[in-house]
């Protein structure tokens, strides 16, 4: 997942008896908040859940290197095993996955996850609709756009860590 510093909700006060953008600035009157737009830096974002909610120390959270509209070439490999070497519940997750791990023929990714306790999940690709992250994603943005009022990294990353907050298995 990613978000920039621009993701907010769009919404202004209305004035039915101006019936144009130009109308508004022959008065004087603005348009509305201008959000940043274009290439910017983004959050990058990965998260470890499961039916019971989200793994402690299982967020990886950092800055764009690039001023970029594609964020796919950091999120890589080399973020992705730093994560799993750093990750807060190695020790429980590498626990079972030594249990189990026996049962499946493994490819080099899944050896790394094994060493740091994590399962791969594989789903197929572009088949959003079959990932539940998709929704939690859903409720995050939402609730960085609706919150966000400086449109700076910062409060983006403040906002968004509040949104993960407020996500549960109910929800």
């Amino acid at each position: 997942m990613e978000a920039e510093p621009g993701h907010a909700v769009k919404k202004t006060w209305v004035d039915t008896k101006i019936k144009s953008s130009r109308e508004a600035f022959l008065e004087g009157l603005t348009t509305g908040l201008k959000n940043p737009i274009g290439k910017e830096r983004r959050l990058i974002i990965s998260l470890v859940g499961s039916e019971e909610g989200f793994v402690d120390g299982g967020l990886l959270i950092f800055k764009s290197k690039k001023k970029t509209e594609d964020y796919h070439d950091e999120m890589n490999s080399d973020h992705f095993e730093e994560w799993l070497r750093d990750s807060v519940v190695k020790a429980e997750l590498l626990e079972i996955v030594n249990k189990e791990k026996h049962n499946y023929q493994q490819l080099a990714v899944d050896k790394l996850a094994a060493e740091h306790g994590v399962t791969i999940l594989r789903l197929p690709p572009y088949q959003c609709e079959l990932n539940p992250i998709e929704l939690v994603w859903a409720q995050v943005k939402g609730h960085v756009a609706r919150n966000n009022k400086t449109f700076k990294m910062t409060e983006v990353k403040q906002l968004f860590e509040e949104g993960l907050q407020l996500v549960t298995p109910q929800r």
